[in-house]
Parts: C-alpha cells; sequence; structure tokens
C-alpha cells in the first residue's frame, strides 16, 4: 500500500499504481483455486459416499473461524469503503470467502448432531461436502468478478463503470460556453487512480478569435 503510493522516478514515469491491480488479479486468481479446490473436493467426496464429520469441540472452532472472518471482512468493507482502497475491498472479499467455508463446517457439525440418531443419518456423510459445493458456486462470482476487473485494468481495458457520464457532466460547462465542433473521451483506471483524457476540437471561428 505504500509502494503504490511512491511518487513516479526515472525507473517507472507513470508511478507505482499498476501495481495494486496486479496483486489484487493475483489474489483473485489464489481465491478462485482455492474454491475450485474446494468444489472439486467435495463432488469427488459425494461421489465416494461422503465421509463422516466428528462434531465435538470442532463445531466451536468452526463457528469462532467463520465469526472471526466474517467480523474481518465487515470492518475491511467499511475500511475499503472509507478510503477508496482496492486492496482493502479485495481482502475483505477473500476473508469473507474463507467465513463462508468455515461456516459451511460449523453447519455440517451442527446438522450432524440434530440428525444423528434419526431415519435421516445415513445422509450424514453428504452434509458438508454438499453445504461447501453450495456456497461455492453461490461466492464463486467473487474471485471471477476481482480477476475480470483487474485484469481489465493490468491490459488498459476501458472502465466499465459511469466514469465517462460523470467526467462529461464535470467539464459540462466549459463545453457549452465553448464553441466545440467535436470532443473525445478516453479514461482508465489502475487501481484507485482514474486516468481521464479529453481531446476537444473547437470551430475555426473559434481559433481565429483566440489568435
Amino acid at each position: 500500500s505504500r509502494w503504490i503510493r511512491k511518487p513516479d522516478d526515472e525507473y517507472y514515469p507513470f508511478g507505482y499504481a499498476i501495481f495494486e491491480p496486479i496483486l489484487n488479479l493475483g489474489k483473485g486468481l489464489l481465491m478462485l483455486v482455492i474454491c475450485l479446490f474446494a468444489l472439486v473436493s467435495a463432488i469427488i467426496a459425494i461421489l465416494e459416499g461422503g465421509y463422516t464429520v466428528s462434531a465435538g469441540i470442532a463445531v466451536w472452532y468452526a463457528l469462532i473461524a467463520a465469526t472471526g472472518c466474517m467480523a474481518i471482512a465487515i470492518i475491511q468493507r467499511k475500511l475499503a469503503q472509507k478510503s477508496g482502497s482496492p486492496l482493502l475491498e479485495v481482502d475483505a472479499q477473500s476473508w469473507f470467502i474463507d467465513g463462508l467455508l468455515s461456516g459451511a463446517v460449523a453447519l455440517a457439525f451442527i446438522i450432524v448432531m440434530f440428525l444423528d440418531k434419526t431415519p435421516l443419518a445415513p445422509f450424514i456423510p453428504y452434509a458438508d461436502p454438499t453445504l461447501v459445493i453450495v456456497l461455492v458456486l453461490a461466492a464463486g462470482s467473487m474471485p471471477l468478478g476481482i480477476i475480470k476487473s483487474n485484469w481489465y485494468q493490468v491490459v488498459g481495458r476501458a472502465d466499465e463503470s459511469n466514469l465517462n457520464a460523470q467526467a462529461i457532466a464535470l467539464i459540462e460547462p466549459i463545453l457549452v460556453a465553448e464553441a466545440l465542433t467535436h470532443y473525445h473521451l478516453r479514461q482508465g483506471r489502475l487501481g484507485r487512480l482514474v486516468y481521464v483524457q479529453f481531446y476537444f476540437v473547437i470551430s475555426p471561428d473559434r481559433v481565429l478569435n483566440l489568435i
């Protein structure tokens, strides 16, 4: 975070902002790998007949882990909104996914405790992998969104937000005051930095007046 705020120098004439989306792209890929690993492991477990889940003290560990992860995710989310830091935003989503997976384990333990010695007991081995599959599919869009957004920034693709409309709204008083025949807008995002370039073509009469 300190590094990306360094000013430009002879080695990086445009600054260090590019490293923020590169880092977040790597984190998004890592989150996706974790989700895919959990998904494949759960599918294999179901195909092999599930596995026995022993509750006991493990349920408390899973609950504490899930609660801790969610608490950190909420705190980081609020700090990210306050500071505008993409690093914190991605980290908050990472903690949220960790919390979901820990919550799935805790819920599986609780289901085991309630279904044990009931007619549904034969389904207990499938509880944990089934919950993991459901939660991974529900949360899978998060790492995909992180990867997509930061990949676009790294390769210099135009931002998909409403930056164009915001920039035009800010510059509109000038557009109205000047005799413009055409204008062109280019914008891009690098982490928390937004670059906007306006190209104006003014009328020949206006050029003569300026001369």
